[in-house]
């Protein structure tokens, strides 16, 4: 369920300013053209790559100037039999 139009002003933690806090889909329409589905929305929420997004209820708001921060992961051979690895250091 995603809640439209729903703004919310909390009190900043360092500025002392009212920081207006809107829907993650909302976030996600002024952020980018095509907007990414509310799925990865809710998934860059939960993991943290949105700066500040905050449950509520069921939903996410986030700051409107919010910035993502890709989550960088690094490949390891772990599991990887030996003929694998070298298949793939070879390429």
């Amino acid at each position: 369920m995603t809640v439209k139009g729903l703004v919310f002003y909390t009190q900043g933690v360092n500025s002392g300013v009212n920081a207006m806090k809107i829907t993650l889909q909302d976030w996600g329409r002024r952020h980018y053209t095509p907007s990414p589905s509310i799925r990865i929305l809710r998934s860059w929420a939960a993991t943290g790559q949105i700066a500040g997004a905050e449950k509520v209820g069921t939903s996410y708001m986030v700051e409107e100037d919010a910035v993502r921060t890709p989550v960088v992961v690094q490949c390891t051979n772990m599991g990887m039999s030996p003929r694998a690895q070298q298949i793939l250091h070879a390429a």
